[in-house]
This record gives structure tokens, C-alpha cells and sequence, in this order.
């Protein structure tokens, strides 16, 4: 079975060829290794074009004008002529045997989608912080549905947002129902495409194996950004997103999906709340904060439930009792 890699990248000239080398390492050698340059201004078109001179198998697509993640990855997809499609982030990595495992799973199971478990990255520290998910019962994999995405598609609520699994599409799954990512999302926008597959009837299936690289944007144990992220953080753009999807009759007239959806909303408020009192923190003082805090007693409640997390986490490490918090809910 044949496979192409679609990697969006902008402003990727230090770290690009990282990425490049885990998919010519692969067990499972791709097809074809398609680039999409969008519109950088750094040198990352060079970079590509000086790898694909070693490598026929890397192809570049240059972009006009910048359209955000989304917009890259559709301009990868309609070139990819593989079997399955791949979508690789460029600041990330597989290991080896990635496309192998995966191929083989979604072969076994007869899935249009497949994905695995993450490895957190911190890559000052150079380390693998921790699974993105605990193993999820005693089989190697499991079917990820419409209420369970959503259930663990809710942010901070969840122990990993199931939005940020990195898929291999069937390409005739995305073809024959005419699947592609929103370009007027560019944070958030990996949530909707596999919300619409699902929608659609797609047939997805998770291991619990982890084998994708996921660079934090803000390493846990360096505590230093990694400095190649380029997403640009928009939770407000996201929960309006959400917000929408509750228009759609099959959401809006389902109850149990409708909560879901409202779930997820309100924990993107949050990130979106915590996110601004961060960055007063840092350009006002703390005084500002505890003012804000003050006056909004919606906020003040989730900063106390988030310290409260905090606090528990790091008993939890000690070795000591947790305190019980929505942040610790076992995956379904």
C-alpha cells in the first residue's frame, strides 16, 4: 500500500530536514514527501528544494499567498496520489515504523481512518514527557466515535484532546465524500475535518501505541518554548467555531452531542480567559489579575479550580493522595 506525506510548513528553515529524515527512515518507505511551502519568508523553499535534489520522493508546492495549516494541508491532498495520506506538522516526527503499523492496522480493520497515541515532546530538553493518553483498555486498539471524539475533544477537560491525533486518511474516503480542513480556521482546525469525517460515516480506529513526535509548543520539563511552533493561538476563533456546530442537525438534535459541544465551548472560554490573564500578568502585574478575578466571579471560580488541578498534579507526582478534579476523568 502506497502512502504520501503532506507536511504544511512555514518559517521551518532550521527544522524541516528533521522532519524529512524521520519519513525517509520509515519502515514503510512513503510514496512521495509533499511539502507545502506556505508562502514563508524565510528560507524554507531552499531547504526543501536542496533535500528533494538528494531525494526524488520530496515534492514542494510553493504557495502564493499564506492560508494557514488548513489551507496547506487541502493544497498537499489534492496532489497526493498515494493510497493513504499522512499529514505530518513540520516542527514533529515519526518514528520508524509509523506507516508501517498504521497501514497494517488500517488494512486489518478496513478503517478511512487511522491514528495512534502521541509521544510529547519537549524538544529543548530533548525528552519525551509522557504518552498523549493513558492506554485505553486491554485491547491494542479501539474505535474512536462521534460521542467519544467529542467527549475527548474538550480541551483542558480531557486528559488529551483527541483533535490533536495526527491521522492517515484512506485517500478515497477523502476524495469520495470531498473531506478537506477549513481555511478559516488556522488554530483548531484538525477538530472540524475529523468531526466532518466522522459526520460522514468514516470508519476511525486508534492504538494505544504512540509513534508520532508532538512538539510542545511550551516544553513541561525545560519550561523554555520550543521556538518552531507557528500556530497562531485563537481559542475565541474556536469556541465561535464550536458554537456553530450547533446549527447542524445532527449535533443540535441530539441531545448527548449537543452537551458535548457545549462542553467543549465552555472549557475553550476557559482557555481563552486564562490565556488573556496570562499575558496581563506578564504586561500589567499580578494586582491586575486578582482584579479581574474580582469582578467576574465566573473566572474567579475556574482560576481556583485550576490551581486546585495544579496543586493535585503535583501531590500526585510526590506520591501522595489527589484531590479529585474534572482534569483526572478516565477516557471513555
Amino acid at each position: 500500500m502506497s502512502v504520501s506525506v503532506v507536511i504544511p510548513a512555514y518559517n521551518a528553515q532550521d527544522f524541516i530536514r528533521v522532519g524529512i529524515a524521520s519519513l525517509q527512515k520509515q519502515t514503510l518507505a512513503p510514496l512521495e514527501i509533499i511539502v507545502v511551502n506556505d508562502a514563508s519568508t524565510d528560507d524554507t523553499a531552499k531547504v526543501v528544494e536542496a533535500a528533494s535534489k538528494e531525494d526524488s520522493r520530496i515534492k514542494l508546492i510553493n504557495l502564493a499567498e499564506n492560508v494557514g495549516p488548513g489551507g496547506a494541508r487541502n493544497a498537499g491532498i489534492e496532489k497526493a496520489r498515494g493510497q493513504w495520506i499522512a499529514l505530518l506538522d513540520a516542527d514533529d516526527r515519526f518514528a520508524p515504523e509509523r506507516l508501517e503499523r498504521l497501514v497494517r492496522l488500517g488494512n486489518d480493520t478496513g478503517a478511512d481512518i487511522v491514528t495512534d497515541n502521541l509521544l510529547i515532546y519537549d524538544a529543548v530538553a530533548q525528552e519525551v514527557v509522557r504518552p498523549g493518553f493513558r492506554r485505553r483498555g486491554s485491547e491494542p486498539h479501539f474505535q474512536v466515535t462521534l460521542d467519544s471524539f467529542l467527549y475527548n475533544a474538550a480541551g483542558e477537560s480531557t486528559e488529551c484532546d483527541f483533535g490533536l491525533l495526527m491521522p492517515l486518511f484512506r485517500r478515497d474516503a477523502l476524495v469520495n465524500r470531498g473531506l478537506r480542513y477549513p481555511v478559516s480556521l488556522r488554530h483548531g482546525e484538525d477538530f472540524h475535518l475529523m468531526l466532518d469525517a466522522l459526520l460522514a460515516g468514516c470508519v476511525w480506529v486508534c492504538t494505544n501505541d504512540a509513534y508520532y513526535l508532538y512538539t510542545e509548543r511550551m516544553g513541561s520539563i525545560s519550561k523554555t518554548a520550543s521556538g518552531m511552533s507557528r500556530t497562531r493561538v485563537n481559542y475565541s476563533a474556536m469556541k465561535t467555531a464550536t458554537d456553530q456546530l450547533l446549527s447542524r442537525p445532527a449535533i443540535g438534535g441530539n441531545p448527548r452531542l449537543r452537551a458535548l459541544v457545549a462542553r467543549r465551548s465552555k472549557s475553550l472560554r476557559w482557555l481563552n480567559a486564562k490565556t488573556k490573564l496570562v499575558s496581563m500578568r506578564k504586561s500589567e502585574g499580578t494586582a491586575s489579575v486578582l482584579k479581574t478575578c474580582a469582578s467576574d466571579p465566573w473566572i474567579a471560580w475556574n482560576v481556583g479550580r485550576f490551581l486546585l488541578r495544579r496543586v493535585s498534579r503535583k501531590l500526585n507526582s510526590l506520591g501522595h493522595a489527589t484531590f479529585s478534579s474534572t482534569g483526572s476523568r478516565p477516557l471513555r
